[in-house]
Parts: structure tokens; sequence; C-alpha cells
């Protein structure tokens, strides 16, 4: 790790949670204004924007753009007319969409700054996630069915809705090995329409190293936000849930581990925020049974701020 990287210091959020500020919209405002501050003390006089200004760009545009009325409304509303679109297909599917929690999102940005990558790559604030099928086990009818799905989801958005489809950043965490996950269906190649195919990351054909696999897309809306969308199969879905473990991958990325190395311990050091649940002071949490729910993800979701629709 360089002396650069081992400066790297983020204002801590963990004293607004606490705070009682009301809602989160308040704690996101009142931690961008010390953000904001702290980065005008780093820069000085200089002109060339220092990491902590990248941080508060992306915090505040999160807040703004993203964690707000309109925009959820407008995902809910792209829902159900998808919801439509996909039902003339007589595929069944199921559908469900997130606003990306904010202490993940904090931890992403921290994450892509200290590993001096460019915190706007980062396009994942709206998402959606799309189940294809309803077979335990992956086959070359499942697969088929399932790339027939993401096709028309693209020309859904790109022709009916006038989006942008958005290049990808490249797959990572390959290296998946085919002797230890024997029940995983692998197709040859993939059945992405050439056209679409360089904007869809395929982890279907290059499965991650826990076996992971699904189709990820990124669109540009008219109003200018990013919307991230997975398509799986009903059996990858279950193999991510359940086996290759969203969690895990989190885990190893955020948190502490007997074998990481001192490089990899003073990087979680300084992107992981480190909070107590039961402190936390917000009108939308309460406490039950000992554990502190959310609406946002910092402990347990409550409920999903979308509705789950089912396609038959």
């Amino acid at each position: 790790m360089s002396n650069e990287k081992q400066q790297i210091v983020f204002p801590n959020v963990t004293g607004y949670l606490y705070a009682g500020l009301g809602t989160l919209a308040n704690v996101q405002r009142e931690y961008n204004k010390e953000v904001k501050r702290a980065a005008e003390q780093l820069r000085g006089d200089r002109l060339v924007p220092t990491y902590l200004d990248f941080y508060y760009s992306k915090l505040e545009n999160y807040r703004t753009k993203y964690y707000n009325f309109n925009s959820l409304a407008e995902l809910e509303k792209e829902i159900i007319e998808l919801k439509q679109f996909l039902f003339q297909l007589r595929i069944p599917c199921s559908i469900s969409g997130r606003l990306k929690n904010y202490i993940a999102f904090i931890e992403k940005v921290r994450t892509f700054i200290y590993d001096g990558l460019d915190p706007y790559s980062i396009n994942d604030e709206l998402g959606f996630r799309i189940i294809v099928g309803s077979e335990a086990f992956d086959s070359e009818d499942t697969i088929k069915q399932l790339y027939d799905v993401a096709n028309n989801v693209i020309s859904f958005f790109v022709i009916n809705k006038g989006y942008q489809l958005v290049l990808p950043s490249p797959p990572n965490e390959l290296g998946f090995r085919p002797q230890q996950y024997s029940k995983i269906y692998v197709p040859k190649h993939s059945l992405i329409y050439p056209e679409y195919s360089r904007y869809v990351k395929d982890y279907f054909v290059k499965p991650k190293k826990r076996g992971y696999q699904a189709l990820h897309m990124v669109f540009l809306n008219r109003q200018g936000l990013t919307i991230e969308v997975q398509i799986r199969s009903f059996a990858s879905h279950y193999h991510a849930k359940f086996i290759a473990t969203h969690e895990l991958h989190k885990d190893e990325r955020y948190t502490n581990h007997p074998d990481l190395t001192q490089a990899e311990q003073q990087k979680l050091e300084v992107v992981k925020v480190q909070y107590d649940p039961e402190k936390v002071c917000l009108k939308s949490y309460y406490s039950k049974n000992g554990n502190t729910l959310d609406l946002i993800g910092l402990s347990e979701t409550i409920r999903d701020p979308f509705n789950n629709f089912f396609i038959g």
C-alpha cells in the first residue's frame, strides 16, 4: 500500500446516525456538509480536487438525484410498465426494484476511491432484478428462455422507452472452477443480440469464481439517472442467494478476516462504516428483540419500497 493510500481518511458518518436528526435525508444532508468542509480544508488554495471532493460530489449526487420521491416513483412506474410488457411474452418472471442502501453505497464509493477508481463509474444506485423461469436447474431450454427475456428487456428500454445502454466496467471475480460447481449449466456462447452484446456483462458464459451467474446491464434514462438491471434464471438466483452468497462477497470486501493481509486490513478500516445498530436514532427505525430494523439496509429491511410482481 502506498503512503498516499494510508493517508486516506473519510469523515465518520456514525455520529449522525446516532444524533436523532429525524430522517435519513437529514443524516445525508448534515453528513455531506461535514464532508464538504473537510474537502475544502484538505484542498486549501489548490484548484485540483482531492479525493474528498469526489467523495462529496458522489454522495451529494446520490442524495439529490436518487434519494428522493421523484426518482423512486419513476422506478416504480417503470416496474409496472415492464411487468405489462413482459406479460405479453408469457414467460414466468418475478420483478423487483430497489434503491441501493445508504451504508452500502458509502462503502462502495470509499472502496472505489481507495482503489484509485472513478466513483462516478458506480451506476447501480437504482436497480431492477428479473428472475426468469421456475426450474431448479438450468438447461439449454431455460438458458434460451433467459436470453429471450434479456433481449426483449433491452429492446423495451432502448426502443420503447428511449433509454441509452451504458458500456459496463470489466467483469470481476472470475476464476470459476466448473469441477467445484458441477450442477451449474454454462452455455457455450451468449445469445444476446450482437448489437447489444458489448453492453452486457454475461456471467452465464463466464461465471464468477463462486458460481454466480446473471446478466448485468445499465441504462441511462431521460432524467439522467442510471438504472442497473440484473437478469437471472430461477436456478442461478437460488445459487446466488444461498450458495454464491452475495453477503459472503460483501463480507470479504468489508469485514475482518484472519487471513487478510495487512494491506487488505488497512483498506477495510478505511472503507467500512462501523456502527452499533442499537444506537441508531432515526424515525425509520425501531428495535425488535434487540435488533434494529430499518428501511435502508443498515441491518435488516422491514419492507421493500417497491412492489414485487409475478408474471405467470
